[in-house]
C-alpha cells in the first residue's frame, strides 16, 4: 500500500483512529505509529491493564500487510496478544487506589 495513502487517512481523522475493539492508533510526526488499548479487570483484585506497541510508519505497513486503507483498522485484541508474545508490544498492569 502507497504511504501516502496510509497518511492521507491518518490526517483526515485528527491522526487518530479507533478499530472497532477500541484500540487506538495514533500517527506522530508522519512517522511512527502508537497503538494502545486499556482493559480492567472484573474480579476483586482490580487491575488495570494498558497494552501497547510502536512502529515506524513503513514497518507498520508491512507489519499489517496492508492492501487497503481499511486494512491499518484491522487490529483486534488477538493482533495485540500476538504483538506481546513476539515481544514486539508492551504492557503495564496497575492497581488503582480503591477507598
Amino acid at each position: 500500500m502507497d504511504k501516502n495513502v496510509v497518511l492521507a487517512h491518518f490526517w483526515a481523522n485528527k491522526n487518530q483512529l479507533v478499530t472497532a475493539d477500541g484500540i487506538r492508533l495514533e500517527l506522530e510526526h508522519d512517522k511512527q505509529v502508537f497503538i494502545m488499548t486499556s482493559l480492567k479487570t472484573t474480579t476483586a483484585d482490580y487491575y488495570d491493564i494498558v497494552m501497547s506497541a510502536a512502529f515506524e510508519l513503513d514497518d507498520f505497513i508491512a507489519e499489517m500487510e496492508a492492501q487497503l486503507v481499511d486494512d491499518v483498522t484491522e487490529i483486534n485484541l488477538d493482533t495485540m496478544f500476538a504483538w506481546l508474545i513476539s515481544g514486539k508490544a508492551d504492557y503495564l498492569m496497575t492497581r488503582p487506589d480503591h477507598e
